[in-house]
């Protein structure tokens, strides 16, 4: 293209200049040409009617002036060009003698010789002629001149650049085509890149299944061992505090005033009816801690289990509150979550694939909001499809890149925080049950994906 341009613009400054010259030099050339022969004309013919008067004053010196007729009638046989001329004679004084005046036209070519008599000037010829035939014949060429250039301009501009048109489009026709092949081998590449990139994820997902796994395994033994010690402690401790209620009962029954004013003083500064009451609540909180640790062991063992790539029937809810369990770390910083599960009939679908889908929908909604925001997860069953949505009220999705998101690779957000591959592998599984993922969004209100798997009639 760039070398298109230069020649481009070679040959037009060329061919401009040409035509500007054919333009100029032919109306200026004629008119210079003409110029010059109508003054020679004139000129002649103002000598050769000058030697006529001088001859005729020769005659008669002394009274040529006063022989007005006869000048004029000497005059008028003289008029032989094919032009309109005014010829006048003056005398000495400048005082016109005769003349064959014709209305001329300005602007006028005036020539003037010198009549003498003896070598002695006794009067003036002047002889003048319009030039407007000359300029109007000097228009005519200028047009001629114009038309010519622009021939010129059009035949050296066009005609050079039709071969170099021609070689453009051959070549571009072959970059298009070896652009085609390009897209072609970049788009294979890119599959195939995606399909390696995928194989390595499910690789180090089951790694780190097994891994999580041993984990997993490694922890309930000691949190079963914690949680039924807390169990034990909690029945000791409701029999100390049994004891020590009977215990004041029969102390305050035997003992002296001053005794018991000291033991109850003893008490009060040790806070042991408070260090009694906050036992039990320290002790319950442990359990409910220790449970809890027990749900997210089951669940992550659950998630990590080996993916055989089976299909079972699952409860949707189910493994929508174990991925919240699973990733609820990452959201309780930034937003609350709100969930509104509906009656769901069993699926069949591989519950581990299942989970991976709603981990990386939960994960993106989490990312999206910067602080204080809603995730909203909602299930339901219409029209034979088991629908759910997860919302979010972070920063939307702009437009221009809605389609691009299930794209392998695409990513928006930093270098090493995101492989892009996160919604192209959820969109694969879901298409390969049957299933599409939606996508509403309004950019600065948030986002919401719907996943819609059919139920069948099995």
């Amino acid at each position: 293209m760039d070398n298109r341009l230069k020649i481009t613009s070679i040959t037009t400054w060329i061919a401009g200049a040409i035509a500007i010259a054919m333009t100029i030099l032919l109306p200026l050339g004629y008119f210079s040409i003409s110029y010059q022969y109508l003054s020679g004309s004139l000129e002649a013919e103002a000598e050769i009617v000058s030697n006529i008067v001088a001859e005729l004053i020769n005659s008669n010196p002394d009274l040529w002036q006063f022989e007005k007729m006869r000048l004029e009638e000497l005059l008028a046989r003289r008029m032989r060009f094919n032009r309109e001329e005014t010829i006048r004679i003056f005398d000495s004084k400048n005082k016109l003698v005769a003349e064959r005046d014709k209305p001329l036209k300005r602007p006028l070519m005036t020539r003037r010789f010198d009549l003498l008599d003896s070598g002695s000037t006794v009067g003036k010829l002047e002889i003048s002629c319009s030039l407007v035939p000359l300029l109007l014949r000097s228009g005519f060429a200028a047009l001629l001149g114009l038309f010519g250039g622009l021939i010129i301009f059009i035949t050296l501009r066009i005609l050079p650049l039709r071969s170099v048109e021609q070689a453009e489009k051959t070549l571009w026709e072959t970059n298009r085509l070896l652009e085609e092949k390009n897209r072609e081998i970049e788009t294979a590449y890119s599959e195939l890149k995606a399909t390696q990139v995928q194989l390595l994820q499910r690789d180090k997902m089951a790694s780190i299944g097994q891994l999580a796994a041993g984990v997993a395994h490694e922890i309930n033994n000691p949190i079963g061992f914690v949680n039924s010690n807390l169990c034990t402690l909690e029945k000791y401790v409701a029999k100390i505090i049994d004891f020590i209620s009977a215990q004041g009962e029969k102390l305050t029954s035997c003992a002296t005033s001053a005794t018991l004013a000291e033991l109850s003083g003893k008490r009060k500064s040790l806070k042991i009816d408070y260090v009694l009451e906050d036992m039990k609540h320290l002790i319950s909180e442990s359990l409910d801690g220790t449970s809890r640790v027990q749900k997210i062991v089951q669940d992550l063992k659950t998630f990590s289990r080996n993916d055989t790539g089976a299909d079972s029937l699952i409860d949707v809810n189910t493994c929508l509150e174990s991925t919240i369990n699973m990733v609820w770390n990452e959201i309780k910083y930034k937003a609350t979550l709100q969930r509104d599960f509906g009656e769901l009939p069993q699926l069949k679908f591989n519950p581990q694939q299942l989970n991976q889908v709603f981990i990386n929908l939960l994960i993106n909604a989490t990312h999206a909001i910067d602080k204080d925001g809603t995730i909203t997860v909602r299930s339901r069953f219409e029209d034979g499809l088991i629908r759910v949505a997860i919302s979010d009220t972070g920063c939307g999705i702009p437009e221009d890149i809605r389609a691009k998101i299930f794209e392998p690779f695409f990513t928006t957000k930093e270098v090493g925080k995101g492989t892009g591959l996160g919604l192209s592998i959820s969109f694969g599984i879901i298409k390969k049950h049957g299933g599409e993922i939606e996508v509403t969004s309004e950019v600065g209100k948030g986002t919401t994906f719907t996943v819609l798997v059919p139920v069948s009639a099995e």
